[in-house]
């Protein structure tokens, strides 16, 4: 088969085609394997984007680990505003004087992001509080990457395992909203594996509101019907007696 991709400034002259074309192997002689049919160069049939990972914890807050180190995240004074408000909207924090988001580093595998106020620091915030830190400083960094690069910048890719670790219903809603709104204001492409159905429905019903503003709007977006319905496909246990 041939695939066509279209889309302004990523490729050369606006295409790329790639073919799949059988690669035998004696592990699978059925392979086949994806080829950039205009250039045979090394890296030519990728995109280059940015990428930011995250695997966030489940269990640990900060005040259950030893010494710590902390580290300058150096955020302008514009950024940690951006970084407070979005943190305290998502959580539903009331009020907060003197915020500043911080970091701290208990090992190679253990990053927490906090924020140290009037009334706590780092120390006693949860583990959830820390997630949502991790996700808003991710944000940051496309939006960065935005307002230096200019017209140059063409969005990115932020990958989320266990979007829902540590979140209440409440915030989960909050922060898939977050998310949308930072999506399209930074051309940010989300991917995220999650156990929560909240997150899921959430994300369903935005699918389905972008689709009556696209009409609204007499927005031709020629994306079939079925991609904004959505259901939520599990397995379940049978006992038997």
């Amino acid at each position: 088969w041939t695939l066509n991709f279209y889309n302004k400034n990523y490729y050369v002259n606006n295409r790329l085609e790639l073919k799949s074309i059988p690669r035998p192997l004696k592990t699978n002689p059925n392979a086949i394997r994806f080829w950039n049919a205009e250039s045979k160069s090394k890296g030519s049939g990728y995109v280059q984007l940015p990428v930011y990972f995250l695997s966030l914890s489940r269990l640990f807050p900060i005040g259950e680990t030893g010494k710590t180190k902390s580290i300058d995240i150096k955020l302008s004074v514009e950024e940690n505003d951006y970084f407070i408000k979005n943190y305290r909207n998502i959580l539903s924090i009331q009020s907060q004087s003197n915020a500043n988001a911080v970091m701290e580093k208990a090992d190679a595998k253990k990053i927490f992001v906090g924020v140290n106020d009037d009334v706590h620091d780092v120390f006693t915030n949860s583990a959830g509080e820390s997630n949502i830190g991790k996700i808003i400083l991710a944000v940051l960094s496309f939006k960065r990457l935005k307002e230096q690069f200019g017209t140059n910048y063409k969005g990115g890719m932020l990958l989320i395992d266990e979007l829902d670790a540590t979140l209440y219903g409440y915030s989960q809603i909050k922060l898939i909203e977050y998310l949308y709104q930072s999506a399209k204001k930074f051309k940010i492409q989300i991917v995220f594996t999650t156990h929560s159905p909240l997150i899921l429905e959430k994300v369903g019903l935005l699918q389905k509101q972008e689709k009556k503003n696209a009409q609204r709007n007499g927005i031709n977006t020629n994306i079939p019907n079925y991609n904004y319905n959505s259901e939520i496909v599990y397995l379940k246990p049978i006992y038997e007696k």
